[in-house]
């Protein structure tokens, strides 16, 4: 017990008490902002992973520590599959391109070369149509 006022070990009590208070409040509004963040996930994961994120910063006397390192990882691994998702999007998409770009190349060398037979016949055999009609 402190020797001149009697009440300062009840105060230091109190204050250790609200100290306790007001972060589990704050830990419970951030478990609460993340639990909205959560309903929204698979449009926003970037989100959710921060507001769970946010929750596993604290692991000392944090009731919300375990559930959030869960979500935490669900959401990461979320995000991992959308990138990956992405990624084979975006490969499938320069295929694409490659590929219109070959048919182009293909088909227009393919007109060239049926455009030159063409006029290539005309010249050799165009005489010898021409003596046909008449």
């Amino acid at each position: 017990m402190s020797e001149g006022n009697p009440f300062i070990d009840q105060a230091k009590k109190r204050v250790a008490d609200w100290e306790k208070y007001t972060r589990t409040k704050k830990l419970a509004g951030l478990f609460e902002k993340a639990k909205e963040a959560d309903k929204t996930g698979q449009i926003f994961y970037e989100a959710a992973i921060s507001a769970w994120s946010e929750l596993t910063k604290e692991e000392a006397d944090n009731p919300y520590y375990q559930t959030a390192g869960e979500r935490y990882n669900f959401w990461n691994q979320y995000k991992s599959q959308i990138d990956r998702y992405n990624a084979q999007l975006q490969k499938f998409e320069e295929q694409r391109k490659s590929d219109i770009a070959k048919l182009k190349k293909s088909s227009s060398a393919q007109s060239h070369n049926r455009c030159a037979e063409a006029h290539c016949s005309r010249a050799v055999y165009g005489d010898l149509f021409a003596l046909l009609r008449h």
